[in-house]
């Protein structure tokens, strides 16, 4: 006996809607399918903006069989995994923020460390070095983080 698998588990139904009414737009025939081609257009008009390089990427993810179309399931689960990407992106961003007093895109690594080790939830040692492994300090031993949570993302 086969189980069905709850596509929106965990996800707002109106998103689910939305998201189902902008996908059989695209599925001229009902397939239940659309063509890998469309992914952009029909991300963009959902309010994503994919580059062309992530784009590709997302396709490579979603069509392994390269067989040039997308399910429904498997294009929400997409959608879930960008949306949750994008949502874990701007937290991280505002948190950076509020670290970064002065405005300037910029937190010296030594008060990352800190904080890393010395607020909430604290890091051990082998927990902040797989943290830090992604970080590019400048000249001035200070973490571009908007670079770094693009490294992150990309991920």
């Amino acid at each position: 006996m086969s189980q069905e698998i709850n596509i929106t588990n965990g996800f707002p139904l109106d998103i689910i809607t939305e998201f189902k009414e902008a996908f059989s737009f695209f599925d001229k025939h009902q397939t239940g399918e659309i063509a890998t081609s469309q992914l952009g257009t029909i991300m963009r008009a959902l309010g994503q903006n994919p580059t062309e390089t992530e784009l590709k990427k997302i396709i490579a993810e979603v069509d392994r069989k390269e067989l040039g179309t997308i399910s429904f399931d498997t294009f929400i689960n997409m959608m879930k995994c960008k949306l949750c990407t994008t949502n874990m992106v701007e937290e991280l961003r505002e948190s950076f923020q509020v670290l970064d007093r002065k405005g300037t895109g910029v937190i010296s690594i030594f008060e990352l460390r800190d904080i890393l080790t010395s607020t909430g939830d604290k890091f051990d040692d082998d927990e902040i070095e797989e943290i830090m492994k992604d970080v590019v300090v400048n000249e001035n031993d200070e973490v571009v983080y908007d670079e770094y949570i693009n490294t992150l993302a990309s991920k």
